[in-house]
């Protein structure tokens, strides 16, 4: 298995100086050029690949802003770390109307909606009858 040091050089193209276990997935990683990044670990293969596309899905819609994704395989993810702070109206999506236009722009217009957990009737099974 790697270590988050080497993952975070091969993704940044920085060397590590140094690192910090958070968790036993999560690894903070300091580069040569003085950021900081976060080196994210999950033995089910292709998890973090769900992660990275949801991050860079709601980048490119241009609406909210995330953390870039450096790298990612099936298990491994980079990204930059966030900083501490009291979040800022600046920095997040907002009211509900934000986050509306943030999801419109973002889905392409090929895409299906999001689900919505109802049942929906198709052409291939009529209503159920009521029995009287």
């Amino acid at each position: 298995m790697c270590e988050p040091s080497t993952v975070a050089a091969r993704c940044t193209g920085h060397s590590a100086t140094g690192e910090r276990r958070l968790s036993g997935q999560l690894t903070e990683v300091a580069l040569d050029d003085g950021r900081v990044v976060m080196v994210k670990h999950a033995d089910a293969p292709d998890a973090v690949r769900a992660e990275a596309a949801g991050l860079r899905w709601l980048a490119a819609s241009r609406t909210v802003a995330v953390p870039v994704v450096h790298g990612d395989d099936p298990h491994w993810l980079v990204i930059d770390r966030v900083p501490d702070g009291r979040p800022t109206v600046e920095g997040r999506c907002g009211s509900a109307e934000s986050w509306r236009r943030c999801t419109r722009r973002a889905r392409p217009r090929s895409a299906p909606r999001r689900p919505t957990g109802r049942r929906t009737r198709t052409s291939a099974s009529p209503p159920a009858q009521r029995q009287r």
